[in-house]
């Protein structure tokens, strides 16, 4: 055995002894310099040494730096080595960017939301809504919004005080005449006449029945028809409910086919006005029977 204060470089230690390291490496008094050969085999290292070699690699289980920046992130960047990443970056790097760090549970919501699906349920807390928010557009004063079950719509205000239907009966065989008068009150002033229902229990023969209606007068220029011509009850109607009905108003007929429309011009109310319901004609060789007059003023 050489003494180890004599090993020189390449020399090639040998001992039979299996306690050669504990017994000339480990007394404390010897020690080898240069470790020339790769340490192989599934040895453990126990020592709480310093790691004070290279920088380990990635490719080796390392991070391939030297040192990293305090609350920083380390990121994989393709090429077997790692990047630093602050907490921005990585919120950027997981698209959350632009999420707000705050409790859904104590989130009041945001002034910057400016599209909603279909609100399905919850009760209305917030400020009024504005009539242009109804229906997209604004009625004018004194109208009411209506629907069809589809669509909605502003329309004139009609019922309760400022809608009236007057009707006037003649029992019987009918004879050219003029009816009883219609006295317009007080609140229908600056309303319009919207509509005019004629029926008959039975018609007339030889001539079809003609009814017209009339403002401020009897002669026929006060007509409120179009072209003053009176609506006609003939054989083009047919009977509903035993009746012969036909209607009139300023959009064309409802019920049965009129001959006339109201004239636009002539369908305001005013102080004063009074209608009168007149039969021009009646049959020319026997009278129909039962005539009901319905004017709806709106």
């Amino acid at each position: 055995m050489v003494d180890l204060d004599e090993v020189a470089t390449s020399d090639l230690i040998t001992s039979a002894r299996s306690n050669l390291v504990k017994d000339y490496i480990q007394d404390g008094t010897h020690k080898i310099n240069t470790l020339s050969v790769d340490v192989g085999g599934t040895e453990t290292i126990t020592s709480l040494r310093a790691w004070s070699g290279d920088t380990i690699s990635v490719a080796k289980g390392g991070t391939g730096k030297t040192s990293v920046t305090a609350d920083s992130y380390l990121k994989g960047n393709g090429t077997s080595a790692l990047t630093e990443r602050t907490y921005e970056e990585v919120k950027t790097d997981l698209s959350l960017n632009n999420v707000e760090n705050t409790a859904i549970s104590t989130w009041t919501g945001s002034t910057n939301i400016t599209t909603l699906g279909t609100i399905g349920n919850g009760t209305w807390n917030g400020t009024d809504i504005d009539v242009g928010y109804i229906d997209g557009s604004s009625g004018t004063n004194g109208q009411v919004l209506t629907t069809d079950g589809t669509d909605a719509s502003w329309q004139d205000a009609s019922g309760g005080g400022s809608s009236m239907v007057f009707e006037r009966k003649i029992e019987g065989d009918l004879y050219t005449t003029t009816l009883m008068p219609i006295i317009i009150p007080d609140e229908l002033n600056g309303k319009e006449i919207k509509e005019v229902r004629l029926s008959v229990a039975s018609l007339p023969t030889g001539a079809s029945i003609k009814v017209d209606v009339r403002k401020n007068g009897t002669a026929s220029t006060d007509s409120i028809f179009t072209s003053d011509t009176p609506i006609e009850i003939g054989t083009a109607q047919t009977a509903t409910n035993g009746l012969y009905m036909v209607a009139c108003d300023i959009s064309g007929a409802r019920v049965g086919t009129p001959n006339t429309t109201i004239d636009s011009a002539r369908d305001d109310l005013a102080s004063d006005d009074v209608l009168w319901v007149v039969i021009v004609q009646c049959g020319s060789t026997l009278a129909g029977t039962d005539l009901v007059v319905g004017v709806s003023i709106e």
